[in-house]
């Protein structure tokens, strides 16, 4: 008899908002804003920004509403304010967040390009137990070709004053071509400053894919692929083990994904192509999802499952205590069985069993 998904020692990654104030080109953000004006051609002009996005902060009080203390001591063991949409430091309750999880958790993270707020600012944090993951691509100031948008200089006082105050993390420097060079300057930055370092190439690249274009401002350049030996990502492969159990971070890393909007995901892999099919109500609160023909693999596989078992609403913090949606039918066997009977393609032919192992071995360097 299989384990059930909701059990002890989660890993939470919790989305904060949907405000960002960088263009990434390749971010959650950018790539649905371009599907946007791809989808609705009669506009007068292309939107700048997805109608979704720049809409929402997460409360203090929606947060106790929906992290009740006993279930949080129960059964999470760390949580992770995620960065896939948004920045999570712009909210503006961050500290009061913050201080509402800091002794629920053992181990709190926030993923951030740090260029937000001041110096006390980040001083103060750095005074709490928070492991913060600062991804930028610089430490150059004029070399922001990915991180659009970021103030470099700003980036380093920030994390300056968060190990002047004790604090603990890591600089996570996204590799590609243009910043290469300063593999050596960010190992003596994150040594002066007592904090870890981790290169991650960018993921932007992959097969014979080598470069692309940015226009940022008007003006235009090209962004490409790191050429060190030592940080190249492998090509995809597939791991020994078919089952989705050995390598789904649902079941292995027992990870919970919660949007701001306070829907738990069924997937990371998928996030981008579950926000297309549920796009209405992310946008609108409308929750009838799109036509089977928009993506039918992905309707069958996912969203006829949650259909099936009442609709999107089902797996809402808004309509459902957590405890309640992570034993709904989906979570506690719907999912699971589709694997066993094989049924699944989504998930059996996850990114993460094709590619996991690859990334894996860019980790942290103290």
């Amino acid at each position: 008899m299989r384990p059930k998904i909701l059990s002890t020692d989660h890993f939470i990654r919790f989305d904060l908002g949907n405000y960002c104030n960088l263009n990434c080109p390749t971010c959650f953000r950018q790539a649905q804003t371009e599907l946007w004006n791809r989808d609705h051609p009669y506009l007068k002009e292309p939107v700048k920004k997805h109608p979704y996005l720049d809409k929402t902060h997460v409360t203090l009080e929606q947060v106790r509403d929906w992290f009740p203390e006993d279930f949080m001591r129960k059964r999470i063991g760390t949580l992770v304010f995620n960065g896939a949409s948004s920045e999570p430091t712009l909210n503006p309750e961050f500290m009061e967040i913050l201080n509402y999880f800091h002794d629920l958790v053992p181990k709190i993270e926030v993923s951030t390009h740090g260029s937000t707020r001041n110096e006390d600012w980040w001083y103060n944090l750095g005074k709490t137990k928070i492991y913060p993951l600062f991804s930028i691509d610089t430490l150059t100031p004029g070399n922001e070709l990915y991180r659009i948008g970021a103030n470099t200089e700003k980036i380093k006082k920030n994390i300056r004053a968060f190990a002047d105050a004790g604090g603990k993390g890591a600089v996570k420097l996204i590799l590609f071509k243009h910043n290469q060079h300063e593999i050596g300057a960010f190992r003596d930055f994150c040594r002066d400053l007592g904090q870890d370092f981790s290169i991650r190439p960018s993921y932007d690249f992959s097969g014979d894919k080598t470069s692309y274009e940015v226009t940022n401002d008007g003006r235009t350049y090209t962004l490409e692929k790191n050429t060190t030996e030592d940080y190249q990502r492998n090509n995809p492969r597939r791991l020994s083990d078919p089952d989705p159990n050995s390598f789904c971070h649902l079941t292995l890393k027992k990870m919970i994904i919660i949007h701001s909007n306070g829907l738990v995901y069924p997937c990371c892999h998928i996030e981008g192509e579950f926000f297309r099919m549920y796009e209405r109500y992310f946008t609108y609160d409308n929750p009838t999802p799109k036509p089977r023909k928009y993506n039918e693999r992905l309707y069958d596989d996912i969203v006829s499952k949650i259909e099936e078992q009442g609709g999107i609403t089902t797996l809402s913090l808004k309509h459902h205590t957590l405890e309640e949606v992570m034993t709904s039918p989906f979570f506690d066997h719907v999912l699971q069985d589709s694997w066993a009977d094989g049924s699944n393609q989504t998930c059996l032919n996850c990114k993460t069993w094709q590619a996991e192992k690859s990334r894996e071995k860019f980790s942290y360097i103290s």
